[in-house]
């Protein structure tokens, strides 16, 4: 899945307001472009979400030269939140921040060629924005910024324009956990609980998250809500717990806590099955950048263009799941059928990974063009390997642990 990563402040309270970062045509300085970012961090993570604060501020963070504000407002391009889909242009912006020295517009353009999201699928493009975003990092993590040391821990941990090397990543996080960066200290526990072998090892990676929880992270307390739920590394499964833990995480901007929250009310996982509470939940995911809970209201839609809606973002956010679940929308027959617009999500799953999303590409081209298709399957049918029908639940499945580039809680 592509998984873009966000220029993320978290400030705990909202930031004063800028008079400079108010007048679009006003002098800026950089520590003046820099306000403006944190208020659009604020906007982004409110409850509502402050979509048209959101995107002014970051736009002006962007236009008065600050790079995180540019690939913050790129973001807003792909996820169609406030701003209309645009890939070319959240490529642009993405390549801005790039070049004004923010790593995650580096991140995010290397992921949208690794995937083929709105370009081409290119390797060696990909790569070579991903070194970019290492040279990034590393400058910013020298000069003091605990986060960007975190990301970098996540490149050479996934290998991402570097040689993979777990054990420098781990170094990494360490060292930027003992900074008092405990966003690191979480990825340090996954990283340790992904190869615990006794259990004393796991108890002391569980308690490090836990740790982290308390002192505000909230990815921490997305991961220890997590374990409650799945009740792995010696955790007893624990519903309430789950769900308090999971709240904590979701109100402070955690995107991946309000998914698993979703699915755990969706599903009624150790709790009361509640589809509102579900669907409430999903739509605080998909507001902070999580696709899974776009793609869990789009599947429990009841009407074609809620459906449409809800795919619709989470496939520009590149998940493939929702651009074939999109296709396969787009494709029913009935009232608004639209043969191009499933060949055009089929096209985005094929390059996103999806191992349908190429076949039914030729299935609904034949459909539209008259022709008999292919495969046994009749013309008028959703392609093959269609996923559930809409109205039933998604679950979002457990990330590889530690997390991957893109946590919102974590990435600059």
């Amino acid at each position: 899945m592509l998984r873009l990563a966000l220029a993320c402040f978290t400030p705990p309270t909202r930031p004063e307001r800028c008079a400079r970062c108010e007048d679009p045509a006003g002098d800026c300085a950089p520590a003046d472009a820099r306000a403006c970012g944190a208020l659009a961090e604020f906007a982004r993570i409110a409850e509502p979400v402050d979509v048209t604060s959101a995107v002014l501020y970051a736009d002006r963070a962007c236009t008065h030269g600050d790079g995180l504000g540019c690939s913050a407002l790129g973001l807003r391009y792909l996820d169609g939140l406030g701003l209309p889909d645009d890939d070319a242009r959240a490529l642009t912006l993405f390549t801005s921040a790039c070049e004004l020295g923010a790593g995650v517009g580096c991140f995010n353009a290397g992921l949208m060629h690794r995937a083929g999201h709105g370009v081409p699928r290119d390797d060696a493009a990909a790569t070579a924005w991903f070194q970019k975003a290492e040279a990034a990092y590393r400058a910013t993590c020298d000069a003091g910024d605990h986060s960007t040391c975190m990301n970098l821990g996540l490149l050479y941990e996934q290998g991402l324009g570097v040689p993979k090397d777990e054990d420098k990543a781990l170094a990494l996080y360490d060292g930027t956990c003992a900074g008092g960066y405990r966003d690191a200290c979480v990825n340090a526990a996954w990283t340790r609980l992904d190869a615990a072998n006794v259990p004393a090892d796991e108890v002391a990676a569980v308690d490090a998250i836990r740790v982290a929880c308390d002192g505000g992270s909230a990815l921490g307390c997305g991961a220890l809500g997590q374990l409650y739920v799945s009740g792995r590394h010696g955790i007893t499964p624990d519903g309430p717990r789950a769900v308090e833990l999971l709240e904590r995480a979701c109100h402070a901007g955690d995107a991946h806590g309000c998914n698993v929250l979703g699915g755990v009310f969706g599903m009624g996982e150790h709790v009361t099955a509640d589809p509102a509470a579900a669907a409430w939940w999903s739509a605080r995911a998909c507001d902070l950048g999580g696709s899974v809970g776009c793609l869990a209201n789009g599947m429990a839609a009841t009407t074609r263009a809620e459906a449409e809606s809800w795919l619709g973002r989470a496939c520009g956010m590149g998940n493939p799941e929702a651009c074939f679940a999109l296709g396969s929308v787009r494709a029913t027959p009935g009232e608004g059928t639209d043969l191009d617009g499933a060949i055009k999500a089929f096209s985005a799953a094929c390059a996103l990974g999806h191992p349908d999303g190429c076949t039914a590409i030729g299935q609904v081209g034949a459909a539209a063009s008259g022709a008999q298709p292919s495969s046994a399957q009749p013309s008028s049918a959703p392609p093959s390997g269609a996923p559930a029908t809409p109205g039933a639940p998604v679950t979002p499945a457990a990330p590889p642990a530690p997390p991957a580039p893109g946590a919102p809680a974590t990435s600059r």
